[in-house]
């Protein structure tokens, strides 16, 4: 199955029938990206395929869409958010306890059904390179909201978390005054309880970590 990738679309050259439950799609070899689209019933393919190909044009490496269902509101994961473990404990709307208790966050994610799953590799030559890590988690951030800004021009209701943190403001209000941008805030998945590296398994994506490679996460759930 061969692809040619336009803006925001793909043309298949082929379709595969032998397997129809876990078609992987390469954008190329030079590329170095692929998206691993598994068909669910329930979800609509012509949309998460348009969406997963937006991704991908806007720069993540990997893009996938996935059930709702696969997420899990793990305490043991929350747990770690505490101000001994986390240097933003209690700083932001979107840690704890401003992002609220475990309980409301999985009923947050119980308003979804599907989603996309949104990652950014990148390959360091120094790995103590604070400045160039700031950068790429600027980047990453900055393709979720444009790729968050896309999904809501046909999406109401969406919700957004990442690894990245949110910042969408140079300072957050938090705890003085209510969030500036509350539908536009990228909450956080590890405040979630979300394992990000399970999740990533349970979607098909790889994330292994290895010397001098940085892997940011995020995604988008929709109804």
């Amino acid at each position: 199955m061969v692809l040619k990738r336009y803006p925001f679309t793909f043309i298949l050259n082929e379709t595969k029938q032998a397997c129809p439950q876990d078609i992987r799609y390469e954008q190329s070899a030079a590329a170095d990206r692929l998206v691993t689209c598994r068909i669910e019933r329930g979800m609509n393919m012509d949309e998460l395929t348009k969406y997963t190909a937006t991704a991908l044009a806007l720069g993540f490496t990997a893009a996938v869409p996935f059930n709702c269902s696969i997420m899990e509101c793990k305490p043991e994961i929350r747990a770690l958010c505490t101000p001994q473990k986390c240097q933003n404990y209690g700083k932001s709307w979107v840690c704890p306890p401003g992002c609220g208790d475990l309980e409301m966050c999985a009923e947050q994610i119980s308003r979804f059904k599907r989603g996309i799953l949104l990652q950014s590799k990148s390959i360091l030559e120094d790995s103590s390179d604070h400045e160039l890590m700031v950068q790429l988690v600027e980047r990453h951030n900055q393709r979720l909201e444009e790729f968050c800004a896309f999904i809501r021009s046909e999406h109401s209701d969406v919700l957004l978390l990442s690894t990245g943190g949110c910042g969408l403001c140079e300072c957050c209000t938090y705890p003085d005054a209510s969030c500036r941008k509350p539908e536009e805030r990228k909450g956080s998945l590890s405040a979630f309880g979300i394992d990000v590296g399970e999740l990533c398994k349970r979607a098909g994506l790889d994330y292994t970590f290895v010397s001098g490679t940085l892997i940011l996460v995020g995604c988008v759930l929709i109804d």
